[in-house]
C-alpha cells in the first residue's frame, strides 16, 4: 500500500498502478514519480530541493526525505508537486539520467487542457524549470551537469 500526501490530502492506493510511460506526479513509479510517504521497508535519504520564494525573485532550499533507491526521481516529483501555475497541469513526466555524461532529461506530458510551456511568464519559468534545474545540479552527489526539458521527446524552447 502506498500513501501520498498532496496539498494536505492523503491518497491511498491499495493496488499498484500498471506500468506505463508516464504516471501522474502523485502516483509514483520507478522511473520518476514521487511518493512522500511510503509504507515499505525502504531506506530514506535527505536531499535539498529548491522552490521559488513568494515574490518569485529567488529559489529557496528545503530539505526533504526521499527513497534512497530513487533520490533523483523522487526529488523531481517533490518539486513538481509544489508547482502552482494557473492553467498548467501535468498528465505525467519521466526522468532519464545518463550518468556517463551527467545529462539529465525531464520529459513532460501536459494534460490536454493545460497551458503551453512557451506561454509561461518568467516567474512561471523560474517556478518550474529553475526549481528543477537547481534541485538537480546543486545536489552534487548526483553529478548532474546538464538538465534538459522536453515535452513528449521534443525539446522545450523558452
Amino acid at each position: 500500500m502506498r500513501l501520498s500526501i498532496l496539498t494536505g490530502m492523503i491518497f491511498v492506493s491499495l493496488i499498484t498502478p500498471a506500468k506505463s510511460d508516464f504516471f501522474p506526479p502523485w502516483q509514483g513509479g520507478a522511473w520518476g514519480g514521487s511518493t512522500l510517504l511510503t509504507q515499505t521497508a525502504g531506506r530514506l535519504t535527505t536531499v535539498t530541493i529548491y522552490t521559488a520564494n513568494p515574490q518569485c525573485q529567488s529559489l529557496m532550499p528545503q530539505r526533504v526525505r526521499v527513497p534512497a533507491d530513487q533520490p533523483i526521481n523522487a526529488a523531481v516529483g517533490q518539486v513538481i508537486m509544489r508547482v502552482r501555475i494557473p492553467g498548467f497541469k501535468l498528465a505525467g513526466y519521466s526522468v532519464n539520467f545518463k550518468r556517463a555524461s551527467g545529462e539529465l532529461t525531464v520529459d513532460f506530458r501536459r494534460a490536454a487542457n493545460s497551458k503551453r510551456f512557451v506561454s509561461f511568464s518568467s516567474c512561471e519559468q523560474l517556478i518550474l524549470f529553475g526549481s528543477l534545474r537547481q534541485t538537480l545540479t546543486r545536489n552534487t552527489q548526483w553529478r548532474v551537469k546538464t538538465v534538459r526539458f522536453t515535452e513528449l521527446g521534443r525539446e522545450i524552447r523558452l
